[in-house]
Order: C-alpha cells, then sequence, then structure tokens
C-alpha cells in the first residue's frame, strides 16, 4: 500500500511530465490499433464468391482515365484469364453541384458473369435495360444495396 501511495505523489510532482507520459501512451495505444485494424481488414477475405479470382486493372494516371480498348483482347489473351469486362467512370450531378454522384458503366451481360453475386429478380435483364441507341447501359449509384432491381449483398 505504501508502494501506491508513494507512485501517486511522485506522478503529481511534475505534471507536465504526467500529462506528456498519458497523452504518449494514449496516442501510441490509439496508433496501434488504427494500425492493427486496417491491416486486418485489408487481409480480411470477401464473402462474394471468386472476388479473390478478380483483378483490376486501372490506368496509372487516374481511374477516370480509361484504358485504351485494344487491351481487352491483350488481357484476354493471358494464360488462366477466363473474362474481360471493362468499365468506364463517369460523374454525374442531379439538379446542382451539390448532388454529385459518381457512376460506373459496365457491359450488361459480362456483368453476371464476373460478378456472380449480382441477382436480378424474376425480370429478364432485357427489361431493365434503358431504351439507348447502343442499349448497354446499365449503371448504378456509388453507396447503394438496391438499385433498379440489383441487390447487393
Amino acid at each position: 500500500m505504501k508502494f501506491a501511495r508513494l507512485i501517486w505523489k511522485n506522478a503529481l510532482r511534475n505534471k507536465r511530465r504526467s500529462l506528456l507520459t498519458a497523452f504518449s501512451l494514449s496516442a501510441s495505444l490509439f496508433l496501434l490499433t488504427t494500425l492493427r485494424t486496417v491491416l486486418f481488414e485489408l487481409q480480411a477475405v470477401s464473402a462474394a464468391p471468386q472476388s479473390d479470382l478478380r483483378l483490376v486493372t486501372r490506368h496509372a494516371v487516374a481511374f477516370t482515365n480509361p484504358l485504351p480498348i485494344y487491351y481487352l483482347d491483350r488481357i484476354k489473351r493471358i494464360p488462366g484469364v477466363r473474362e474481360v469486362i471493362p468499365g468506364t467512370w463517369f460523374g454525374g450531378i442531379y439538379i446542382d453541384q451539390n448532388n454529385f454522384f459518381g457512376q460506373f458503366t459496365v457491359d450488361p451481360e459480362k456483368a453476371f458473369v464476373v460478378f456472380p453475386e449480382f441477382q436480378l429478380p424474376a425480370l429478364r435483364l432485357e427489361d431493365r435495360r434503358p431504351h439507348h441507341a447502343h442499349g448497354h447501359e446499365l449503371s448504378c449509384g456509388s453507396g447503394t444495396r438496391d438499385c433498379g432491381g440489383l441487390h447487393f449483398d
């Protein structure tokens, strides 16, 4: 009991040193916990089937810059590649600048082959497609779990 009292008195003798010690201990514990959490989440296995078999390739400058279209054939010729699906990012604004949303467009027929976790209800894919000149537009907003009948689990 006399040691606890001695430690307490000595800790209160120099308050600046005690505060700096407590701050350094709390900062180091915070950094340790944050780094362990980040490493754990980066190494966590995804719940999506076959997600560990997917590889995403993007432009060296930014993902908003598309890769040249001839890369599709070059990537398809690599041994072990089953399917290649191009994706294009474009930004959208709804009414004003505060309502920004990012979109990725993909080929709808290949999207369900590469991403088997995407599910459509009883309606056919052709019924979900917008009536545009190209007929290959199907997009969902970022952060949505239910988008036009697509369910992301």
